[in-house]
This record gives structure tokens, C-alpha cells and sequence, in this order.
């Protein structure tokens, strides 16, 4: 249910919260590995991830769906500890994703009724004016968090909002919001991940359409791509998207991921699994 995208590397994890772990691609799709995610303790389900994010030194952290830190480890899987952002006092909201920026800075999203963004810095201290960002409506039913340091914007998806996608500042502000319910351009039936893309784009995953629109970084509609079946160009469910490096106009390097009896990546000139 989760992607992180190492374009440095040429690799690509993926989180299978339904198995309890997170696997490691090459760009060409060849598996490198899983790291499976035991409870805590006798008794406890096992863990499940749902949203990563890695730093410049190669750490990994991993949102847990019924944790309320951040775990985090090494790329080969060991431990390293636990980050815990500092939230309102008597907050019952948990992590639903996070995002590092090109600064390090560490930016993790709650949901829930006093949900929100906490801003650290690499050390995982709270970075001094970020803190706890002003709670907004659709932060509630929030899923996803993609940060541009330096476009300055983050984009946070909320697929139970009226309006499933909000462009906010660093700072938290909203710049603007777009994505009602609906059949047609710059609609969605349920928006579920977000990705920066090159010249500062912005895709959002539409599992229910089988779809990924692509937006400028005002929120402007530029495009769509997929559509359901299991042929080139076309997805089943998916639910998120990255990339590998700069694209062309074609788009050859898009990967979006879809669930289903075997995991797959997709790119426009066919698959591999």
C-alpha cells in the first residue's frame, strides 16, 4: 500500500501491509529482498507498514497502521529505534504517511480529528517553526503526504474530503485544493497517493478509476493516464506511483503500483512483475 522511490539508487520498496512487509525492486523489477515486520510483543498482531520514506544516509522509516511512531531501521532492515513526533496534548491521532524533503527535514501526516503535519529536522527534533501545522478539515481522512522543499509546497490527499487534494505551504498554509467526486477531468473517485513528478508536476493515484491525473503545481489539470485492464497503459486498482529519474514527454518511466494475486509494476512499455 506504500512507495518509496530511491532514484539515486535505481530502487524501488514497496509495502505490503497485507503480508507484513516491505520489498526491495530494481528499477528492471528483479526482487533485492524483504523485510518482514514481526509484533512487538507475544501476543500483538503483526505489524503493518504503510507508508516509507528514506534519508540521504540511507535510513528507512516506516509508518505503522496501528503505531503510533514512526519505526525506524536500517536499509537492510535493523533496527534503529523509534521517532516520535510531539503532538497536541490528549491527540489520539497516529501516522498515516510521512515524507523526507531535499533538507532532510523529516514531515510526517496525521489523520484523525486534531490530525496535521509535524515538521522535524533530520535529528528527528522539531524543526523550530514547523512544530505542529494548523489543523484543517481534510487532514482527517488523509492518506498520503508528497513534499517539494524547494517549490515550497506540499501536497496532502484526502480521498473522504470534498475536495480530495490540498496544496499547502511548508508552513501549512493552503494555496489551493481540487478534486471533487466525479467522472470528469480533475475529478476523482478515490484519491489515494501522491508523487512529485518532473518540471515540478503532481500525480495523484485514482484506485477506483484505475487511473493517474497529473496536475501543475497550482493545481491545474494537465492530463490523464491508464485506464482499467491488465494490457500497456492500463491499471487494476492501483494505488501509488514514482519515478526513477527525469522523464521525457513519453512518460516511460512512470511506475505505478496495483495490487492484486502478483504484485506489479507497470510502465507504458508493458510490465514486469
Amino acid at each position: 500500500s506504500g512507495l518509496f522511490v530511491d532514484a539515486t539508487r535505481g530502487v524501488f520498496v514497496v509495502a505490503d501491509r497485507g503480508n507484513h512487509r516491505l520489498i526491495r525492486f530494481e528499477a528492471s523489477g528483479r526482487c533485492r529482498g524483504s523485510i518482514t515486520f514481526e509484533a512487538l510483543s507475544p501476543g500483538e498482531a503483526p505489524r503493518e507498514p504503510s507508508s516509507l520514506a528514506s534519508d540521504s544516509e540511507g535510513r528507512l522509516f516506516v509508518v505503522d497502521a496501528g503505531e503510533p511512531r514512526v519505526r525506524v531501521m536500517t536499509s537492510r532492515g535493523s533496527a534503529l529505534g523509534f521517532l516520535e513526533p510531539p503532538l497536541p496534548e490528549a491527540s489520539r491521532s497516529r501516522p498515516q504517511a510521512m515524507a523526507i524533503g531535499e533538507s532532510g527535514s523529516i514531515y510526517v501526516l496525521y489523520g484523525g480529528a486534531q490530525g496535521g503535519v509535524v515538521v522535524m529536522d533530520r535529528a528527528g527534533r522539531t524543526r523550530e517553526g514547523g512544530g505542529f501545522l494548523p489543523n484543517v478539515e481534510s487532514v482527517s481522512s488523509a492518506v498520503s503526504l508528497a513534499v517539494n522543499e524547494a517549490a515550497g509546497v506540499m501536497v496532502i490527499v484526502s480521498p473522504n474530503a470534498k475536495k480530495q487534494v490540498r496544496l499547502c505551504a511548508l508552513d501549512g498554509r493552503l494555496l489551493s485544493e481540487f478534486g471533487t467526486h466525479g467522472e470528469g477531468d480533475g475529478t476523482f473517485s478515490m484519491a489515494n497517493h501522491a508523487a512529485w513528478g518532473p518540471r515540478n508536476t503532481v500525480w495523484i493515484t485514482d484506485t477506483i478509476r484505475h487511473s493517474i491525473s497529473v496536475f501543475d503545481s497550482r493545481g491545474s489539470f494537465l492530463g490523464r493516464i491508464g485506464g482499467f485492464g491488465r494490457g500497456p497503459g492500463q491499471f487494476s486498482y492501483p494505488v501509488a506511483c514514482g519515478f526513477l529519474g527525469d522523464m521525457p514527454p513519453d512518460l516511460s518511466q512512470v511506475h505505478p503500483i496495483d495490487p492484486g494475486s502478483t504484485a506489479r509494476v507497470r510502465q507504458s512499455g508493458g510490465d514486469s512483475r
